[in-house]
């Protein structure tokens, strides 16, 4: 796959998603016989088969894909005997890890001094983590009981981690309360904003993405 932007793929992934509802968003490739989906110059052909797995690991709502520098892709699912399941491009799984969150939601891939990582969000533990590649955990926060918004860490559910330019992070209570806190790049909490209510509150912060 070519690099595009996530502009341009949030757009292509829209229309090929569209095509699942309407007929007229599905081919065949007349050389093939394989399944296309999508529109005009978004167009992605269906890969049977892909990723299937043996009854020994099993996927339970699978929340996020991503794919790190050296062309693996990891699979985030919130079944404790594997939360994540990792393939080649060809979709052969190639390892997985972890077993202690079952409320594995948000899975955003960042990078640090050229060493990448995972940032890693539980909404049944109440907390997010810094994440090594091969599973290690390297950090992990609790509720943000310094933004004063908390009375308990069961009221913190977060769903998802954006990183900014500067190295800081973005967390969303997409389960709990819809607050958006921000995080310098050290990983201390610098500020809230959003929460429910009206005017210009949020309801469900449930992704978070930084447009640069």
């Amino acid at each position: 796959m070519t690099h595009i932007n996530r502009r341009t793929f949030v757009a292509s992934l829209s229309s090929a998603l569209a095509s699942l509802s309407f007929a007229q968003g599905q081919s065949q490739d007349p050389s093939t016989n394989d399944l296309v989906l999508g529109q005009g110059e978004y167009r992605w052909k269906v890969v049977p088969n892909w990723g299937v797995l043996d009854a020994e690991t099993p996927v339970k709502d699978c929340h996020a894909m991503v794919q790190t520098k050296d062309g693996r892709i990891f699979l985030l699912t919130n079944e404790t005997k594997n939360n994540v399941i990792i393939y080649d491009r060809a979709g052969k799984m190639l390892g997985r890890w972890g077993t202690e969150w079952p409320g594995a939601h948000g899975f955003t891939l960042a990078e640090e001094n050229g060493t990448e990582f995972f940032y890693l969000t539980d909404h049944d533990r109440h907390q997010f983590y810094k994440v090594s590649l091969d599973g290690k955990v390297l950090r992990s926060w609790d509720f943000p009981q310094a933004s004063g918004k908390y009375e308990s860490a069961a009221q913190f559910k977060p769903t998802h981690v954006a990183t900014a330019p500067d190295g800081g992070f973005y967390v969303v209570d997409g389960y709990g309360k819809s607050w958006v806190f921000v995080f310098d790049p050290t990983g201390k909490f610098k500020k809230v904003f959003g929460g429910p209510g009206e005017p210009y509150k949020f309801a469900n912060t449930h992704k978070i993405f930084i447009d640069t």
